[in-house]
C-alpha cells in the first residue's frame, strides 16, 4: 500500500512561482473530481525563486520568540515579489502560536538576480513595534558564503552568532519615501512630453504612492 501527504508544505511559493501552477487550487479542484489539466511533462521550471520566513524573533537574542503589537507596516511589492502574510496596524502577536508571521518570496532570471530581488524588498519592509529577524536576513544576503551558496544546515546559526549584522542600521528608522522619489525621478525622464504628473506620496496606513506604483506599472510593461 502506497501513502502520500497531501499537506501544503511552507515552501510550495517555490514551486508556484518557478512552474506557474497555483498548487492549492489543483488540490481543491482535485478534491471536486476534477482531473489536472496537464501531465507531468508539460511542466517546466523557469528562473530561481527564493523564500524567507518573516519570524517575531530576536535573532540577537537567540531567536526568542517575541510578542506585542504592531504598529505600522509597509509590505514589499511589485514585478517579481510575493508576499503571503496578513499584517496589519493594531495586530497583536502572541506566544501561543508559531513565530512565523509571513513570507517573502521572489522570482529572478537565476540566483544573482533573485538575490538582488529579494534585498530590495526586505529593505522596503517597515515593521514597527515587534522585533523580528528581517535585519539579520537583510545582512546574510550580502555574505559571500551565502551569495556563492555555500551554505548548510549550521550555516545560519553560524552567521548570527558572528554578530556582525547588529551593527547595521535599523531600516524601520530609514526614510522610506526615498525609493519613490527616486523612482519619479527617472519615470518622469522618461516620459517628457508625455504630460503633467501628478506626485502622490504613500499614505500613512504604508500604501504605495502614486510615483511608486506608476514605476512599478512601467517596470511590468518592460521599460
Amino acid at each position: 500500500m502506497i501513502g502520500c501527504s497531501t499537506r501544503i508544505q511552507v515552501e510550495h511559493p517555490i514551486t508556484e512561482l518557478t512552474y506557474g501552477v497555483d498548487l492549492v487550487r489543483r488540490q481543491v479542484r482535485i478534491a471536486e473530481g476534477r482531473p489536472l489539466p496537464f501531465r507531468q511533462k508539460d511542466l517546466r521550471a523557469q528562473g530561481h525563486a527564493i523564500e524567507v520566513r518573516l519570524t517575531a524573533e530576536d535573532p540577537a537574542a537567540g531567536f526568542f520568540p517575541q510578542a506585542g503589537t504592531v504598529r505600522s507596516v509597509r509590505l514589499p511589492e511589485g514585478p517579481g515579489v510575493r508576499v503571503d502574510a496578513n499584517l496589519y496596524p493594531g495586530q497583536r502577536i502572541t506566544l501561543h502560536y508559531d513565530p512565523m508571521i509571513g513570507k517573502v518570496i521572489v522570482l529572478g532570471r537565476d540566483r544573482p538576480d533573485a538575490v538582488e530581488r529579494l534585498k530590495r524588498a526586505l529593505s522596503e519592509l517597515r515593521l514597527v513595534g515587534i522585533a523580528t529577524c528581517a535585519p539579520l536576513l537583510r545582512a546574510l544576503l550580502d555574505d559571500d558564503r551565502f551569495r556563492r551558496g555555500e551554505t548548510d544546515t549550521c550555516y545560519l546559526e553560524q552567521f548570527a552568532a558572528l554578530g556582525t549584522w547588529q551593527t547595521l542600521p535599523d531600516h524601520n528608522d530609514l526614510p522610506a519615501e526615498l525609493p519613490p522619489i527616486v523612482t519619479a525621478v527617472l519615470f518622469a525622464h522618461s516620459r517628457k512630453g508625455a504630460g503633467r504628473a501628478v506626485v502622490s506620496r504613500g499614505g500613512p496606513d504604508g500604501a504605495p504612492g502614486g510615483w511608486l506604483a506608476a514605476g512599478r506599472t512601467e517596470a511590468m510593461r518592460g521599460l
